[in-house]
């Protein structure tokens, strides 16, 4: 799966080297689903979905955590 990179302004806790808290970076984001599934049997018990991430990394990174400071939480609506 190769996702399409785009060009997006990107908010920072921390200025960059200009002292600027704005920049734009080339990223491809990722979006995961978060839900639970109980079966029995085959039989479906319980099935939930618990909501979603849409997470965005500079496109040169393979790996991108959010935690490491490598990546964003993205929106997908404009905010």
């Amino acid at each position: 799966i190769y996702p399409p990179i785009y060009s997006s302004l990107i908010r920072s806790s921390r200025p960059n080297d200009n002292n600027e808290f704005i920049s734009e970076k080339q990223i491809s984001g990722e979006l995961g689903v978060f839900g639970s599934l109980i079966s029995r049997n085959g039989t479906v018990i319980f099935e939930r979905i618990g909501g979603s991430l849409l997470r965005s990394k500079p496109a040169i990174n393979v790996e991108g955590g959010i935690a490491s400071g490598q990546g964003y939480i993205d929106s997908v609506f404009l905010v």
